[in-house]
């Protein structure tokens, strides 16, 4: 499952990047695949903890919705996968 993540270059040149699906779920990164990689992984965290808590996974928006949204319009998004994060147990 993807989720669309918007893309924004802060002013100090860092990217950060917010998933508008899944709320509390951004990061950011010294350049724009950094700021993916950390995206791919921060997304997974996220969906592992609604899972945890026995909640249902957020629903994902297609490109064009989010990007059809007043405060995403001209933002670069992207569609991102969680990565699966290893855990000891």
């Amino acid at each position: 499952m993807t989720y669309v993540a918007v893309i924004s270059e802060d002013a100090e040149s860092d990217f950060s990047i917010h998933f508008p699906d899944v709320p509390g779920c951004f990061t950011r990164g010294a350049t724009r695949d950094q700021a993916c990689r950390f995206a791919a992984e921060t997304l997974a965290f996220h969906l592992q903890r609604y899972a945890a808590n026995g909640l249902p996974m957020p629903l994902t928006h297609s490109l064009e919705a989010v990007g059809a949204q007043p405060e995403h319009r001209g933002a670069t998004l992207v569609l991102v996968e969680p990565t699966a994060l290893v855990t000891d147990g």
